[in-house]
């Protein structure tokens, strides 16, 4: 059967499966009214890279919050729908349906091993909050591929004389701060280079790098922000969509560095009309502070996604340990970690990325950071 499936997949993608906005009719009530689809059968949507065929048409609406686990949601198609992967993309939750709706007072949380994808062969309608970010700490706090095999390994501090660097925060669409460095001892994690567009793989954000131990124990970095593409013949977002990373964890109060803030993850979007008066925002994380062995350090920052221009704010300490990093919020980049005599400050996380892969250009203070196709 399975074999059967991607022959099926393969003659869609030969015959040129895919879908092209910009001769779309779209009628009142945002149903694809021509076969857009170049598939005879008009199962195909997205465009080159970025396609899903279906093996046949959906009937039924669905309306979204809460949970949902990329991992093993039962909303997911299984398999994955090979067209997805023979267009070089990785395994992901695709959730089919006629029309896909998050209400206004509601709020669907996605985490998981695997990116989203959402695709409604008529509109999808996001009046409440996409929540594809991760956070410091709490429950389920790790976005849907967020931390992607796609990331290279992060930048940690090292240790020596019982004093701790900073992790480097995490690189995707924009590079993350390097991590300070103690005066008497260990160094700061270097940031690595920001991925290059056009980002044509859909994967999660990058984690920032750990706080060396110096004289007690290592301080995680924060993981990067998930990873959701939405593909529909309309989608209006007058809601929030939410990819972004989180901060780094605080330095060990025995001289230890502090943990470099998570890269923005990913949000696509793919739609013959598309209307965003809402919020997307892909920011990356604060920086925690390092410590020394007396003082406390204040938390990082996660982003704001009510405040998508302004930076999540890195850790601060008194006595001896370096202040953590800013991460980087629309135009403004990550901030280094400071050095101190005890131990470094983690770096602020990068941005994200945000990619409207049908090519409409679109421009607002509430997108962080701006788009690009």
């Amino acid at each position: 059967m399975r074999t059967m499936i991607w022959m099926r997949a393969l003659w869609l993608l030969a015959a040129g499966c895919s879908f092209d906005p910009t001769s779309a009719n779209v009628g009142d009530a945002g149903s694809i009214t021509d076969s857009t689809p170049r598939d005879a059968a008009g199962l195909c949507f997205g465009s080159s890279g970025w396609s899903v065929c279906l093996e046949a048409l959906p009937v039924d609406p669905l309306v979204l919050s809460g949970p949902l686990d990329t991992t093993n949601d039962p909303r997911c198609t299984t398999p994955t729908l090979p067209s997805w992967q023979v267009g070089g993309q990785d395994d992901a939750c695709i959730v089919v349906a006629t029309r896909i709706t998050i209400d206004g007072s509601s709020t669907l949380r996605s985490v998981g091993t695997r990116p989203l994808v959402l695709v409604a062969t008529e509109s999808i309608t996001i009046d409440g909050t996409l929540d594809l970010a991760s956070r410091r700490g709490g429950a389920n706090p790790i976005g849907p591929d967020a931390d992607a095999a796609e990331c290279p390994a992060p930048g940690s501090g090292t240790s020596a004389n019982n004093e701790g660097g900073g992790g480097a925060g995490g690189s995707f669409g924009g590079k993350g701060g390097d991590g300070g460095s103690p005066t008497g001892g260990g160094t700061g994690g270097l940031a690595l280079a920001a991925e290059l567009a056009p980002y044509n793989h859909l994967h999660g954000g990058c984690r920032g790098g750990d706080g060396a131990a110096g004289d007690g124990n290592t301080a995680g970095g924060g993981p990067g922000g998930g990873a959701g593409f939405l593909v529909a013949g309309t989608i209006v977002i007058a809601g929030t969509i939410n990819a972004s990373g989180a901060g780094g964890s605080d330095g060990d109060p025995a001289s230890g560095g502090g943990g470099g803030g998570g890269s923005g993850g990913m949000i696509a979007l793919h739609a013959a009309t598309l209307t965003v008066t809402g919020r997307l925002v892909a920011n990356g994380g604060g920086g925690a502070a390092g410590a020394d062995s007396n003082n406390p350090d204040s938390s990082a920052s996660d982003p704001d996604p009510g405040q998508p221009g302004v930076p999540a704010g890195g850790g601060t300490v008194g006595g001896n340990g370096g202040d953590g990093g800013a991460g980087a919020a629309g135009l403004v980049g990550a901030v280094a970690g400071q050095s101190s005599s005890d131990s470094g400050g983690g770096g602020g996380g990068g941005v994200g990325v945000i990619k409207v892969v049908s090519g409409q250009p679109i421009a607002s203070a509430n997108i962080s950071p701006p788009v690009t196709n």
